[in-house]
Parts: structure tokens; C-alpha cells; sequence
């Protein structure tokens, strides 16, 4: 089981005791560090990997921006007065995941570890979509991505390598700008009623550069659904086999 880690910033003993109090509960899911002035919270940083940081915005010597300007790539939770709201809004705005507002039940204290398990989630989130970005950027396979309507909303680097077209070149245009004229109509025909059935369709292509020269390309055409099953996109993954 992974445990994460857990940085909480509160320069007031008092609130800090009764967070570090409240959070024994929930030892086994995380695993908190407590400091109590921007200086320790930084020695911390420095000494561990943390996951999330909880701090209130004003401490005595910096303040929770300080902390989000030093440590961009960790989420950054600000635990603030009711009379600064305005003030951590504006920190979102500049990058902070979420605040909470301290009030006098003290309530805030539950909502820590379920914000804290939110912003681990959208991390990771984030961390995998750019894996994934950056795994289609530097495939060597040629990947564009159309919208229902056919027309074309993404190529990697390797369709302009091969083709010579640029994204902004062919942004929105249908992929008969690769047409050869070599296949039939009946060959795009049946190649859209496979795609309209919601299927993958596997196949050659005898397609057209640029620059007038021809390339016979391997491919994988695939519909992109949403939630509902519905087709809002489809992607193509193509080899050049000449």
C-alpha cells in the first residue's frame, strides 16, 4: 500500500495540535510532517518527497505562495482565515489546488485528508497524460486524430516528418489531403462503414507527400468514444511500409 506524504505548515500551536490530533486517524493512509514556520517547511521539502503541501497562508516568516513558487510541481492546499477567502481565490488563480477556511467547529480539519486525496489524484492524473503526450510526441509511428467529422485535430511530429505537411498546414482539413488517388471510392466506402459501425478498421493506404512523392502506409484506425459510447473522435496509427 502506497502511503503519501503529507506536508502541513501551521505556524499557530494551537491549530496545529488539533490537526496533528484529527489526522492520527488516518495515519495508515498517509504520512504527515508537521512544521511550523516556512523555514522547517522548506528543510522538510528539501530532506523528503512530499505529495501534497497544507499550509496556512500567512506564516510567520513567508507564506504559502512562497512555498507554491519554490515546489510548482506539488499541490498546494491553503488553509486560511474567513477573512482572507478573497486572498486564497486569488492564490487558485494563481496555481494553488484548493483552500480551506477555518472555522470556529473547527470542521475544515475533515475536509484535509478528502482534499488531500483529490489533489493526489488530479497529480497523478496529470502525470499520466503527459506520459501519454509525450509518448505520442515521440512515437515513431504516424498518429493523427480527427473529429467525428473526419477532420484532422492532431498529427505528431512523424506525419509532417514523412509527409511534409504541418500541423498548422492541414489543421482541420480532411485526410484526403494524403490521397493518392489510387483507391477506389468503394475502398473508402467500406472503410467508413466499418468506422460508422463503431469498429477499427486495419488496412493500407497508398498516399501522397507533399511534395507530389507516394508511400505505401500500414494502418490502425480506431473510434474515440466518450462515457456515453458515443464516437466524438477517431485516431490513426500508420506505418510506412514502401
Amino acid at each position: 500500500m502506497i502511503n503519501y506524504k503529507v506536508l502541513l505548515v501551521e505556524d499557530d500551536f494551537i491549530d496545529r495540535k488539533a490537526i496533528e490530533r484529527f489526522l492520527k486517524d488516518y495515519d495508515n493512509e498517509y504520512i504527515f510532517y508537521f512544521a511550523s514556520s516556512f523555514k522547517e517547511a522548506l528543510r522538510l521539502l528539501k530532506d523528503n518527497r512530499i505529495d501534497v503541501i497544507v499550509s496556512d497562508y500567512q506564516l510567520g516568516d513567508g507564506d504559502a505562495m512562497q512555498l507554491m513558487a519554490l515546489y510548482k510541481d506539488i499541490p498546494l492546499i491553503i488553509i486560511t482565515g474567513a477573512e482572507d477567502v478573497e486572498l486564497a481565490v486569488t492564490s487558485m488563480k494563481a496555481g494553488a489546488f484548493d483552500f480551506l477556511v477555518k472555522d470556529k467547529e473547527r470542521a475544515y480539519l475533515q475536509m484535509i485528508p478528502i482534499t488531500c486525496a483529490y489533489a493526489i489524484k488530479r497529480k497523478e492524473q496529470e502525470s499520466m497524460l503527459n506520459k501519454m503526450v509525450q509518448a505520442v510526441e515521440q512515437s515513431p509511428t504516424l498518429i493523427i486524430i480527427a473529429n467525428k467529422e473526419g477532420l484532422i485535430e492532431y498529427i505528431n511530429p512523424k506525419v509532417t516528418e514523412q509527409t511534409g505537411f504541418t500541423f498548422e498546414e492541414i489543421k482541420y482539413k480532411s485526410p484526403k489531403i494524403f490521397n493518392s488517388g489510387h483507391q477506389s471510392s468503394e475502398f473508402y466506402k467500406n472503410f467508413w462503414d466499418i468506422l460508422n459501425r463503431g469498429e477499427k478498421w486495419n488496412g493500407e493506404f497508398y498516399n501522397k507527400n507533399k511534395d507530389g512523392t507516394y508511400y505505401w502506409e500500414s494502418a490502425s484506425i480506431a473510434p474515440i468514444k466518450n462515457s456515453a459510447g458515443d464516437t466524438t473522435h477517431f485516431v490513426k496509427v500508420g506505418e510506412d511500409i514502401s
